[in-house]
């Protein structure tokens, strides 16, 4: 037997594998917006997979509008499946005073700040594996990780970390969510993601947050570009005009 039919059998072991442990029981959360829903399979947010959220190219605190946006999602996929389990958020090396997520920020987004456990890992090895542990405790809801600036040679761009993920919560029914700042190259960036977004901030008329989504990525799907509105009150997406 030579080397690319061994290669073959064990990629084949492999998919028999997936299938076993896949769930095929997976949960869509729907946007409530013809304009995201139409593009992505099953017209909605697939739960159980591993979702990979851009920040703004141009904005210097790249994560916020992403931590936003997510933020909106939990609180999206807590009222519409009916949860209040926590949520792991893992983050690293952040400062104990300034990189802690707000509770009064979470609560005014309408998100439970009691749910959230965070981490705060000291070096990249301890936060893969506090990502990797908590994608495969089904009491939890999702897992949200605030990684680096992909690079290469990184353990969390290797194709093994990420197919780890996307067992863990395809079997668990966990699912993740991978914020990454504002990534320009994302040429190193994983493909197992089910979507991959890009947010930018944008001016809004009141107090609600107004967000612009670029969905880059849909497996299954197609990509799109809209403004939107979330509302705290009636916990739901609008388009914005």
């Amino acid at each position: 037997m030579n080397k690319n039919t061994q290669i073959d059998d064990l990629r084949s072991q492999i998919r028999l594998l997936e299938k076993d442990t896949a769930r095929d029981d997976n949960i869509i959360v729907p946007f409530g917006i013809s304009e995201i829903d139409d593009f992505l399979s099953g017209n909605g947010l697939m739960l159980g997979k591993v979702h990979e959220v851009l920040g703004d190219l141009h904005f210097r605190l790249g994560n916020v509008s992403s931590i936003g946006f997510v933020v909106a999602l939990l609180v999206r996929i807590s009222e519409q499946i009916g949860t209040n389990k926590e949520i792991l958020w893992c983050v690293k090396n952040k400062n104990i005073v300034t990189g802690n997520l707000s509770a009064s920020g979470l609560n005014w987004l309408g998100l439970n700040s009691n749910r959230i456990i965070q981490v705060n890992a000291s070096s990249e090895v301890d936060m893969i594996w506090a990502i990797e542990e908590g994608l495969r405790c089904s009491g939890i809801m999702a897992v949200v990780a605030e990684l680096d600036e992909p690079r290469k040679g990184a353990a969390s761009e290797t194709s093994i970390f990420w197919r780890k993920l996307q067992l863990a919560t395809e079997k668990n029914g966990v699912t993740g969510f991978m914020l990454r700042p504002n990534t320009k190259n994302i040429s190193f960036i994983s493909s197992v993601a089910e979507t991959r977004w890009r947010i930018s901030p944008c001016l809004t008329q009141d107090w609600r947050p107004k967000w612009n989504l670029q969905l880059l990525k849909a497996r299954n799907g197609r990509s799109n570009s809209i403004p939107v509105i979330w509302d705290p009150i009636t916990r739901s997406f609008r388009v914005s005009k």
